[in-house]
């Protein structure tokens, strides 16, 4: 009875993401790679998933913000940066993830995988350009 107590006590902190500085977009920058090794937590509510589907994708992404690409069969995220509108998000099994002109992830990316690609446009672009 106490173990079930500690685990509804402990499900119900309250999160820090109120302050800017624990949020995971406030520490994001230009050309942030987790390179497929991060698990990924839920999407924020400020999230909008654009696309979902297998290989290849090619989409132009109609706005600024924190572009988020997720392999959702391995569950795990592949690759983040703030973008700017206009910006092609490419996804090819042997070419890996362009954003744009730029390579953001260069390993082989499984064709029989389901892939995921969101914008965050609360979160400011960092580095315009």
């Amino acid at each position: 009875m106490l173990f079930v107590l500690l685990a509804l006590v402990a499900g119900c902190q309250p999160s820090n993401s109120s302050s800017g500085s624990s949020s995971p977009a406030a520490v994001m920058g230009p050309n942030v790679v987790v390179n497929g090794t991060k698990p990924f937590a839920p999407l924020p509510a400020t999230a909008i998933v654009v696309k979902e589907s297998l290989l290849p994708i090619n989409y132009n992404i109609g706005a600024s913000g924190l572009l988020r690409v997720r392999d959702l069969t391995a569950g795990i995220e592949l690759a983040a940066d703030t973008i700017r509108s206009a910006t092609v998000v490419r996804m090819d099994k042997d070419f890996g993830i362009y954003f744009s002109n730029t390579q953001v992830y260069s390993k082989k990316l499984d064709p029989t995988h389901r892939y995921q690609i969101s914008i965050d446009t609360t979160v400011q672009q960092i580095n315009a350009k």
